[in-house]
């Protein structure tokens, strides 16, 4: 330089006081952790990262959106900042989540004192990972005392299934997957298959219900089936059920665990606001477990972990979901409803080579691409390069999602409208070939 620039005279010491006390604002910081919060420190990412991503390659991709469509009720956010304010006295407060580290520092805890409850953590001292999200992934579970075996990203980022198999079977341990199937044009579970799949190893069953990605919402009959072979075979049912707000159709949803006393006492209910009111940032949850022994084991490995500390973030955030914000919801169902039927609509009558599944519950619309006669490799560059849509491919959930797409239809309908008329023009052009 031809001149020096113009900074502040400022002493070492002063630097450190002045950083030091910005550190000590940042209130969420968990500061009873010794894992690095390295993720939650003020930085930028260079500007051309941003515009990189503005460019045209990425933004024709839908389902780009802006930000401003993205948020969830908003009496969570102001209830939120008004708590803050008043605990901090400060006059506006923004939130910084926990470091990346932490949360899988945590999960292997949980995971580490259920096996050694059970007395199987001898047997059950490897952990399966990946690096393409997090360099912590790998590292962190070994703090936990786990071995790691990492499974490597494929070419597009995400975990390559191959290597994720060949992982298993090489560690003397076998990967199981109990497809649905298809009866009648209408996703089903295949309690034949189930049955075969069982043995004195299976311990517990995860249920997807309402299910994603294909949208199902079970009724009592098929869950009571589902109770009686679990009951039968001493397995625990883990019941994910945190779409079942989001209820489209006329079956309504029913929470396994009240079905019969015989049901609660092998079910753990998970659920949440987060998807309903779109406040996963502030992860919030529930486990509800009726079994008495059963909810000691958890507690037990959620103490250990130190997840069980509560989370006055989360805790304001779902009193004003759930206290205040039905009239919202109401709106939200009325809306996705309506982009339901536009949806379908269009692939009935402008692309009938697709067969969509009927959406009664979730706000994921599952494509059967099957009739266009590609490959996955050749469907997912029809979608991406032909069309210039970026959808979830159906492999992403398992064999069974072979030859399908998933769309989130929880976006603005000027958006939908944009995104099939992209696929529209891309099967004239595939048609004329």
């Amino acid at each position: 330089r031809a001149a020096a620039p113009d900074l502040p005279e400022m002493a070492q010491y002063q630097v450190l006081r002045h950083y030091l006390r910005y550190s000590q604002m940042t209130l969420g910081m968990d500061l009873g952790s010794d894992i690095s919060e390295g993720t939650c420190t003020m930085k930028y990412s260079p500007k051309m990262h941003e515009e990189l991503i503005r460019g045209h390659k990425a933004a024709d991709l839908h389902p780009w959106q802006d930000e401003d469509t993205l948020q969830g009720l908003l009496q969570i956010v102001y209830d939120t900042g008004q708590y803050l304010q008043s605990i901090s006295g400060m006059d506006a407060f923004t939130l910084q989540p926990g470091g990346g580290s932490h949360a899988v520092f945590t999960n292997a805890c949980v995971m580490r004192r259920y096996f050694e409850a059970r007395g199987e953590l001898d047997q059950r001292n490897e952990m399966i990972t990946t690096i393409f999200s997090h360099p912590c992934d790998a590292a962190t579970p070994m703090v936990a005392g786990f071995k790691v075996i990492t499974v490597m990203p494929d070419e597009n980022g995400y975990p390559d299934l191959e290597a994720f198999r060949a992982a298993v079977s090489e560690n003397g341990r076998r990967l199981i997957e109990n497809p649905l199937i298809i009866q009648e044009g209408r996703h089903v579970m295949d309690y034949e298959g189930l049955e075969r799949s069982i043995d004195a190893n299976t311990k517990a069953i995860i249920l997807s219900s309402p299910h994603n990605p294909v949208g199902r919402v079970w009724e009592k009959p098929e869950l009571e089936r589902l109770v009686e072979i679990c009951d039968r075979h001493g397995i625990i049912i883990i019941s994910d059920e945190i779409h079942s707000d989001l209820i489209l159709g006329d079956i309504p949803h029913t929470c396994i665990a009240s079905l019969s006393a015989k049901a609660a006492a092998i079910t753990v209910t998970l659920n949440a606001p987060n998807k309903t009111f779109n406040i996963a940032g502030l992860t919030m949850g529930s486990a509800i477990i009726a079994d008495e022994g059963l909810r000691r084991g958890f507690a037990a490995a959620v103490a250990d972990s130190g997840i069980g500390v509560s989370n006055i973030f989360g805790n304001v955030a779902l009193e004003a979901a759930y206290d205040r914000g039905e009239d919202w919801l109401e709106e939200l169902l009325a809306y996705l409803r309506g982009n339901q039927r536009y949806v379908a609509g269009f692939f009935a009558e402008k692309l009938p080579e697709f067969k969509l599944s009927d959406l009664e519950g979730t706000y994921l619309a599952w494509i059967d691409c099957r009739g266009l006669g590609l490959d996955d490799a050749g469907l997912k560059e029809f979608f991406t390069k032909k069309a210039g849509l970026w959808l979830d491919e159906g492999t992403k959930f398992g064999t069974g999602g072979s030859g399908f797409m998933r769309l989130n239809m929880a976006c603005p309908r000027s958006l939908l409208v944009e995104a099939l008329a992209r696929l529209e023009k891309a099967m004239e052009e595939k048609r004329r070939i």
